[in-house]
């Protein structure tokens, strides 16, 4: 104990590191404690007054952090977070390759530390820039710890937390959650329900924060994949609209419905929209925003199919094939600019069709694509 006595005063941090551990556990009262303390805030201190950090000075400030007397050091673990900050900058500054070393240190810290809500989001404002810069190569035993480090990695421990309330709401986070739970759910092999996907990704009170992304996705259109989600989402947080309900139906049938009970469901809900006209114009006015326009039905393989469907549409909700048919009409006959190229991708499968399902359009809508080709 003299040792480290005339070591602490010397500030021969080396030197005492080495043999603060020579103590007997059961010797290690209070003055030893405060001593270790004291020479660890020094320590970190010294290394904040460096202009360049070393690798060396990292792994050392990373080797005394798994010392319990430091881990319970409020000042010593700020201190940490902050040089850590400064190392992953210029670390990353100087190399961020997918095979840099840099990675892994962003693991073990990550793995070891407290994780709080605040370091997470500096942590993800320092790596975003540079995720899509150096995607890993995962058969490469080089690029492991960069695969391990995504937003996800970062944010998972503070969105499974009782804090997470707070930090979906933040537009990063929930960009992060959405894109994950979009991973989770199209991976989803084993075929958990959503709602376990759901509960294993984030805490319950996050997903109030996401409504009004899924929200969002039924004004501007997306993929099945995308909508399917959306929907299944509100759906879960009880904030489906009626209309959204009918969209997410109609653009069921409007995709390659397979048959079953989202199938029966929507088939049942556009022939009730018949006697409907306002919803039906709702949903009109919805589905004219979008790009693209549904119409992968137009293209099914299964023939029996795409021609029962399309029937059924004609009779009970003809509003969209007709603007599906203008707006093709519109485009290979030049009558209207559409700056985002054509939102009706299916056209030529749409007329296919009608040709061989009379009455399916207008005829004079069908001559007048043919002559607009």
């Amino acid at each position: 104990m003299v040792d480290l006595e005339a070591l602490e005063k010397e500030q021969s941090f080396g030197e005492f590191f080495s043999h603060a551990l020579d103590i007997r556990p059961s010797e290690r009262n209070d003055y030893w404690k405060t001593m270790v303390q004291n020479m660890g805030e020094s320590l970190l201190k010294s290394f904040l007054s460096k202009n360049r950090l070393e690798r060396a000075d990292y792994q050392q400030m990373e080797e005394l952090a798994g010392w319990s007397v430091l881990k319970s050091n409020e000042f010593f673990r700020l201190k940490r977070q902050e040089l850590a900050m400064r190392w992953f900058t210029q670390c990353f500054n100087e190399d961020a390759t997918a095979g840099s070393p840099c990675w892994q240190d962003v693991v073990t810290f990550w793995e070891i530390d407290r994780q709080e809500p605040d370091l997470a989001g500096r942590l993800l404002a320092l790596l975003s820039p540079r995720f899509p810069l150096s995607a890993p190569d995962v058969e490469n035993p080089a690029h492991r710890a960069r695969a391990l480090v995504t937003p996800l990695f970062l944010l998972k421990p503070v969105i499974r937390s009782p804090l997470a309330e707070l930090q979906c709401r933040k537009p990063e986070v929930q960009q992060v959650v959405w894109e994950s739970l979009r991973q989770e759910w199209l991976n989803n092999i084993k075929g958990k329900p959503f709602s376990t996907v759901m509960s294993e990704l984030a805490h319950r009170d996050c997903w109030p924060a996401l409504v009004p992304t899924a929200h969002a996705q039924w004004q501007v259109g997306a993929d099945t994949d995308t909508l399917t989600l959306s929907y299944l989402l509100l759906k879960s947080q009880q904030a489906l609209t009626p209309l959204e309900k009918d969209l997410f139906q109609v653009h069921y049938l409007l995709g390659s419905p397979a048959r079953g009970e989202t199938f029966n469901l929507a088939w049942n809900r556009v022939q009730e929209l018949a006697g409907l006209p306002l919803q039906r114009e709702a949903i009109m006015d919805v589905l004219k925003k979008w790009h693209p326009l549904p119409g992968n039905l137009f293209m099914d393989l299964d023939v029996a199919k795409r021609r029962t469907v399309a029937r059924h549409l004609q009779r009970y909700f003809p509003e969209y094939l007709d603007f599906y048919a203008r707006t093709c009409v519109d485009f290979f006959g030049g009558k209207r600019r559409f700056p985002q190229g054509n939102p009706a991708t299916n056209c030529h499968e749409l007329f296919e069709l009608a040709g061989r399902e009379k009455g399916l359009l207008p005829t004079a809508t069908v001559e007048t694509f043919k002559l607009s080709l």
